[in-house]
């Protein structure tokens, strides 16, 4: 594997656990920062923009004790 390859991994990875931690502890501002600015999402439950999924997923997970990815 090359050096941008592992790069890119650990990008990936980073970016990756900033998705789970900001569903984890409700974060939308960390949740929204993975997302880039024109991104459409679609999880077949929802379609929509990033921000209103935030909104969407913040207000689903929120009466939730705990969340942990």
């Amino acid at each position: 594997m090359t050096v941008e390859e592992l790069l890119a991994r650990e990008e990936i990875r980073a970016l990756s656990g900033s998705y789970m931690r900001g569903l984890d502890r409700l974060d939308p501002a960390l949740l929204e920062s993975v997302f880039h600015p024109d991104a459409t999402c679609d999880y077949g439950f929802f379609r929509g923009a990033p921000a209103d999924f935030v909104r969407m997923a913040c207000a689903a997970l929120h009466e939730h004790h705990a969340n942990h990815h």
